[in-house]
């Protein structure tokens, strides 16, 4: 059967177009959901009435996925996630956060639309990818931080971590010396019992 696309429908043609398609699933499927009709020579006469109004539909819809191009690239995103002392995550960052991170600026995006390259498993900016449109995407910024039950340490700078070291070698020779004292004090301590056994005899 010959139908005229009233919507685009993915895998078979944009709106307007004439395609031919399984009797079933033309009457079970593409007219029960108001997607097609008939091509009949009356509904033939209304493809270029239908290709402008999916022309100026399509166009709002680009607008609508560049103006949400605008607004997420222009977002400043921070995720946080509990990580180990060497900035990896326990887990990892998944679709699911950034989407509820994108949420609470305002913006509502489908999850299954933001691309990964990898899984976030570490702290510190990661590029993420939103596929808005199949003709627009967006690119991103998200900074993965330390949460507040982490075991992260942060680094010391150069100065903090020479007086560290500094004590660390101060603390080294101050416990060796008294232990040397103490060797002393312990190996003395035999040879005055027995000069005071020799004074007896």
């Amino acid at each position: 059967m010959q139908v005229v696309l009233k919507e685009t429908v993915y895998n078979l043609g944009g709106a307007g177009s004439v395609v031919k398609v399984k009797d079933g699933y033309a009457r079970n499927f593409l007219i029960p959901r108001g997607l097609a009709i008939p091509a009949t020579s009356g509904a033939k006469r209304h493809i270029e009435h239908i290709q402008r109004l999916a022309e100026k539909k399509r166009a709002t819809e680009i607008k609508d996925a560049s103006d949400l191009k605008v607004k997420l690239e222009a977002l400043s995103l921070t995720v946080e996630a509990k990580a180990g002392e060497r900035g990896k995550l326990y887990g990892s960052v998944t679709s699911v956060d950034i989407a509820n991170a994108i949420a609470e600026q305002g913006i509502e995006v489908d999850r299954r639309k933001i691309i990964l390259d990898h899984p976030l498993r570490s702290l510190g900016e990661h590029t993420v990818r939103l596929k808005i449109d199949p003709e627009v995407s967006a690119e991103f910024k998200v900074v993965v931080e330390p949460s507040a039950d982490s075991d992260v340490q942060e680094d010391l700078s150069p100065i903090e971590e020479m007086v560290t070291t500094e004590e660390t070698a101060e603390t080294a020779t101050e416990e060796a010396s008294a232990t040397e004292a103490a060797a002393e004090e312990t190996s003395a301590e035999p040879a005055a019992e027995e000069e005071k056994a020799e004074a007896k005899e």
